[in-house]
Formats: C-alpha cells, structure tokens, sequence
C-alpha cells in the first residue's frame, strides 16, 4: 500500500513538473519575439 501511494505521488509530481515546464517554455516564446 505504501509503495503504491508512493507511486502515485511520484507520477503527479512528474505531470505537474512537465506541465510546469511546458507553461514556461510557452510563456517565453510569445513573451521573446523569435530573432529571425
């Protein structure tokens, strides 16, 4: 039961930290005009 739990938590931390990641790599391309 502990190691599931443990599981558990892991995969949310991952989701929350990709979609972490995904919300700043957004943010900084439309915040920086891309140098062409």
């Amino acid at each position: 039961m502990d190691n599931e739990s443990e599981d558990s938590i892991m995969s949310t931390s991952s989701i929350e930290a990709e979609q972490e990641i995904m919300a700043v790599t957004i943010t900084t391309q439309t915040t920086k005009p891309p140098v062409s």
